[in-house]
């Protein structure tokens, strides 16, 4: 059975991409594929496809991972300025993603095509202004409820939560070091669960909350690490 990488992209407005698609280096991606309207898409980032028409770090490791093991399946869905309360089990986007991944899913199995899954998480800006306490209950629910709904075992999905970057300004969002701290919570709980470190990572699309061309491509470099590392069987839920 043949056996396919499969990238998952979800979270709030960086996730979704804030890179003008004039700077990306690529015009087209071979053996990658986004899963959009039900059906797996050929990846060409002058042409829409993923939500809202923006792109960011998955064209990178699109072609980064495509190239490193031969074919990359994309599903993204992400929604700018949300909190994890919508992320979490019965939260209005996580029925959104959990259901699109689902059927991305099923339309690799019925073609016969098995799969390891990378999940990256960007969330957390929203819950530094609002302070929810519950934000670390929120992330491992979401993620051990798409586990169940998926029916995955845990053990064939590398999540990666991206961790709120320091340089976002207390001032409006005042909760920055406990989201932060409640990440690193989150990572020691969740089995095969890893940080995304951003720590100088500029947010060189406002200054203060979002990344531009230059920061995602450093934070697509960052996981694309972590990518290669667990295909050599490092580990590190830190």
């Amino acid at each position: 059975m043949v056996k396919v990488e499969v990238l998952f992209l979800s979270g709030q407005s960086n996730s979704l991409g804030h890179t003008q698609i004039s700077l990306f280096p690529y015009w087209y991606i071979p053996n990658a594929y986004a899963f959009e309207n039900g059906i797996w898409n050929d990846v060409y980032p002058y042409i829409i496809f993923g939500p809202q028409d923006r792109r960011g770090i998955e064209v990178y490791l699109l072609n980064d991972i495509a190239a490193l093991c031969g074919a990359c399946y994309l599903v993204k869905y992400g929604r700018g300025g949300t909190s994890s309360q919508e992320w979490t089990t019965g939260g209005v986007h996580y029925n959104i993603f959990v259901n699109k991944a689902k059927d991305a899913l099923d339309n690799l199995r019925v073609q016969g095509i098995d799969f390891n899954i990378t999940w990256i998480h960007i969330q957390g800006e929203r819950d530094a202004t609002t302070c929810d306490p519950n934000y670390k209950q929120n992330v491992i629910n979401m993620h051990t409820d798409a586990m169940q709904t998926w029916g995955i075992n845990v053990d064939k999905v590398a999540f990666f939560l991206g961790m709120l970057n320091p340089l976002v300004p207390l001032t409006g969002y005042s909760c920055r070091d406990k989201v932060r701290s409640m990440q690193r919570q989150i990572v020691s709980e969740i089995t095969n669960a890893e940080l995304i470190d951003t720590t100088g990572i500029p947010l060189d699309w406002d200054n203060f909350l979002h990344y531009g061309p230059i920061g995602e491509k450093i934070y697509a470099e960052r996981v694309f690490e972590k990518f290669k590392k667990r295909k050599q069987g490092v580990f590190c839920n830190c």
